[in-house]
């Protein structure tokens, strides 16, 4: 069997599709519609793979998204803070080849930024910028991350709770627009009913979907049991959906890793100043290297695809 002709079949028959639908509702003037298959036909043909971390806005997805990284790129603060949809992309991809920002505005304009850091960032991604939610459509941050290989993309959405008009729309647009999901509970007030009716929500529009219990150092294990804790969750959510449908939860510090993994001095308890040793035991109470090993399979769906899709040629 010729598999490099099968596959470039196969991918062929689906932009032709793709873009069928994307004539059929330029037509009709449905500009939505047109720009998510716009992004699903660039998807396929760059092979690329996009995860959306999603949640109400004091889970800590930011935080997450930052200790997957081992640096604190993405800012975070008590209260809300993602503005925009923030793309986590390799360097790789990167129009230079170098770690860049990339602002995507409103109406087409782009701007680059050289100087990667939390501050120049935060310009553009915070609410605490210059009216960022109405003058920009996206920001990509291009990485040198093992996370990001292989076209996959790491996506930071405004939370669902947010105050500001138009994010939560922001939020449901992108996880449409994404291939699986990470769904982030925050431990220190786990499974309110919005929590479970935009877990349902999520669950009901992607594919692959990881539950993660954040914040699990600021549970007082004298008072109850991370096992207790994510039981609740589970008998909680029974109450008003299918539980046979929820994926496994879970439980990390996203924080405590950050502190371990990072090069800046960023406060925990009051210290800021951790040896080696103290870091790895951050980095050990904070079960995210549990979390990244027990789920390196779990985009063994995409990595098929990629060994399929090399084996082609």
């Amino acid at each position: 069997m010729d598999y490099k002709k099968e596959y470039n079949e196969r991918k062929a028959a689906v932009i032709e599709l793709l873009r069928g639908c994307i004539n059929f509702y330029t037509g009709l003037e449905r500009a939505e519609q047109v720009s998510t298959l716009e992004d699903l036909e660039s998807n396929v043909k760059n092979g690329r793979f996009s995860i959306v971390v999603v949640g109400q806005f004091s889970a800590g997805k930011s935080t997450f998204l930052n200790s997957l990284m081992g640096e604190k790129y993405l800012p975070s603060f008590t209260t809300e803070t993602t503005a925009t949809v923030n793309f986590l992309r390799s360097v790789n991809e990167s129009p230079t080849g170098k770690s860049l920002i990339r602002v995507n505005y409103k109406g087409g304009d782009k701007e680059e930024c050289n100087d990667v850091t939390l501050e120049n960032i935060e310009k553009f991604v915070s609410t605490r910028g210059d009216n960022v939610a109405l003058k920009i459509e996206s920001v990509e941050v291009f990485l040198d991350s093992p996370y990001l290989n292989d076209g996959v993309s790491l996506v930071d959405s405004p939370g669902l709770n947010g105050v500001l008009e138009g994010h939560e729309q922001i939020t449901n647009d992108q996880i449409d627009r994404s291939h699986a999901a990470i769904f982030m509970f925050n431990a220190k007030q786990p499974g309110s009913k919005t929590d479970y009716e935009k877990l349902n929500h999520l669950l009901k529009r992607c594919n692959s979907v990881l539950i993660v219990l954040n914040q699990k150092d600021l549970i007082k294990e004298s008072e109850q049991t991370m096992e207790e804790v994510v039981d609740t969750l589970k008998k909680n959510y029974s109450k008003w959906f299918d539980t046979k449908d929820l994926p496994e939860i879970f439980p990390i510090s996203a924080y405590q890793a950050l502190v371990a993994r990072s090069a800046r001095s960023l406060d925990y308890n009051g210290k800021d100043n951790f040896s080696e040793s103290e870091r790895k035991q951050l980095l050990d109470s904070s079960e995210i290297e549990k979390f990244e090993a027990e789920n390196s399979s779990w985009l063994a769906d995409y990595a098929e695809y990629m060994a399929i899709k090399e084996s082609f040629g």
